[in-house]
This record gives structure tokens, C-alpha cells and sequence, in this order.
């Protein structure tokens, strides 16, 4: 018979291996296996899952375009007023409300006449469709525009429609309010642009005049105050909508008190007869905090946007 000591050493040992082999037992990776990816940090990243995702980006898209429906019902009102009404008194009063409804910038009205058909300014991206996923292209391949592979997605007709915009420019067609797109893709890609909005079910006559693009050819440069004033040669505009500062009035290329000081004579027309779109992606916002900066951070972006921020 064993002492007593060693038959308990023993018996601890037996244990002991009996629960090792209940242990997961540790392997070597294969030597061929790729390393796990990580995922680069991308400014983007957090933009593009917000407008991509969240409820609260459709939500406020669709809020910019219903308070829009319900602004614009009156001064279509008021034109039919004006044009069929049995008296002449209400004729009259209607007709004086519309000559003083007018969203072209006062600097850029080639005229005020409140016979005119009714017209509406849309910019595309980012106001009627959404690009959303090319800038999530973007972040996969860990780069940022280029022109080559944004005209390749223009070519593709894939673009979704920004929430609420599809259901405002077909009642603005519906009540007889010419649409207008105004935006700076290139006019090499109208036509795919053109498929793009049609399939979507955005309004767009055959012959595309209406879709106003980025052309030299017709001395349509990237300030937009040309097209804006084509428009108002012919029609009375009355809404106008997009997602930069651009969009609306030129001379925004500046710094960010050259912008607020241009705009100060409008603040009264933001949801009258101006519509903002939000669009934390990308803009001339971008460009107008880096106008500021001084030349050694203008060379380093993040660091001269970080500069920017407050902090009180």
C-alpha cells in the first residue's frame, strides 16, 4: 500500500489531466492565411451610414419637400386666381401676391411679369437623387472623388431618389409648375442622367431641355447663375432646391463670412422660397472652412478642420 502522500499526489495528477483533455487544444494558423482586414479610418464613414441609414436623415428630406408642397398650394393658388377667378377684384389681389413671389436672387431676375407659367429649380445630387453609395464605393477603395470613377457611376443609372423628393416634383408637375434640373454633371452624361430621373419617376419632358447640365459648349459653367437666369427668361420661378449654397445664389466660393454676408439679404427665404438639403458629405462647405486656414494647415485638411471646431 502506497503512503498516504504520494497516493494523493497521484490522484491530483490523474485529475488534473483529466481536465486538460476537456480544453480547446491551440492551433497554429495555416502559414498560407491572409491576415484579418481592417478597415482604414475613413472622414466619411459616419456621413454616408447617416444618409444611408438613418430614419432621421429620410425623415428630415421628407419634412424639407412636404413644407415645401405646402407653401408652393398657395402661390398656385393665387395664379389660378389671378388667370380665372369670376372677379375681378380677387384677380386683382392674386395677381398682386404673385409679383411679389419671386425665388430668382434679386441680382439675377431678368424680369418680374406675374403672367409667366410657374417654374421650380431642382439641383440633382444629393437634392433629387442620391449618390450615397458611390461614396461608400469611395471609403472601400480608401480614396475620394475622382472624376473617372464618379462618371463610370453616373454611366451605371443606379442613383436612389432622396426620400420625399419623387412624390414633391410629381405633384409640381401635377399643378401645371414646369420642373427644372439644374445641376453640374457633365453634359456627357445627360443622358444617362436623364434615365436615371425617369426611372426613378421624376417628371423630365422628351428632349431633356429641361435638364441643365455642366456644358461649355453652351457657356454653362459651374456657377449656375446662367441656367438660373434661362429659366426666368421664360417662366416665373418659384421654388428653388439643392444641397450647397450654390444652388440657390453665386458668389458662395468664399470663406465663411464672405458666404454669411452674401446671404444675409435671403435668410428670410429659407423654407419660402428656398429648400436646403442636407448633405454632410461633401460641398463647397469643405472648401469655404479651408479658405480661412493658413497655408501650412490648408495642406493638411483634417488638421486645419479640426483647428475650426469649438469649443465653448
Amino acid at each position: 500500500m502506497l503512503p498516504s502522500r504520494i497516493a494523493s499526489i497521484i490522484l491530483l495528477a490523474l485529475a488534473l489531466s483529466a481536465c486538460a483533455s476537456g480544453l480547446p487544444r491551440a492551433t497554429s494558423a495555416p502559414a498560407d492565411a491572409a491576415p484579418a482586414a481592417v478597415a482604414g479610418a475613413n472622414d466619411q464613414l459616419y456621413a454616408v451610414a447617416w444618409q444611408q441609414t438613418a430614419i432621421e436623415y429620410q425623415s428630415l428630406t421628407r419634412t424639407v419637400y412636404a413644407g415645401a408642397q405646402r407653401r408652393l398650394t398657395g402661390v398656385v393658388a393665387w395664379q389660378q386666381q389671378a388667370n380665372s377667378d369670376a372677379s375681378a377684384e380677387v384677380r386683382a389681389v392674386a395677381a398682386s401676391s404673385l409679383s411679389t413671389w419671386n425665388a430668382m436672387p434679386i441680382d439675377e431676375r431678368a424680369n418680374n411679369d406675374s403672367g409667366q407659367p410657374l417654374a421650380i429649380i431642382l439641383d440633382a445630387d444629393e437634392t433629387v437623387i442620391d449618390n450615397s453609395a458611390y461614396q461608400a464605393r469611395r471609403i472601400d477603395a480608401n480614396g475620394s472623388f475622382d472624376p473617372d470613377s464618379w462618371s463610370a457611376w453616373v454611366q451605371e443609372r443606379r442613383a436612389h431618389a432622396v426620400p420625399g423628393a419623387v412624390e414633391f416634383v410629381q405633384w409640381a408637375a401635377s399643378q401645371d409648375i414646369a420642373v427644372f434640373y439644374v445641376t453640374n454633371r457633365d453634359a456627357a452624361d445627360g443622358a444617362a442622367t436623364a434615365e436615371n430621373l425617369r426611372a426613378l419617376g421624376f417628371p423630365l419632358p422628351a428632349g431633356d431641355e429641361r435638364l441643365l447640365l455642366l456644358d461649355p459648349a453652351r457657356d454653362f459653367g459651374s456657377d449656375k447663375v446662367s441656367r438660373r437666369q434661362l429659366v426666368d427668361r421664360d417662366y416665373r420661378v418659384i421654388g428653388v432646391f439643392g444641397d450647397n449654397l450654390g444652388d440657390f445664389v453665386s458668389g458662395i466660393r468664399a470663406d465663411n463670412p464672405t458666404r454669411a454676408r452674401r446671404l444675409a439679404t435671403y435668410r428670410s427665404w429659407w423654407g419660402d422660397r428656398w429648400y436646403m438639403l442636407p448633405n454632410t458629405m461633401y460641398g463647397t462647405w469643405v472648401d469655404a472652412l479651408t479658405n480661412s486656414c493658413s497655408e501650412a494647415t490648408q495642406k493638411a485638411p483634417r488638421d486645419c478642420m479640426r483647428d475650426g471646431l469649438r469649443r465653448e
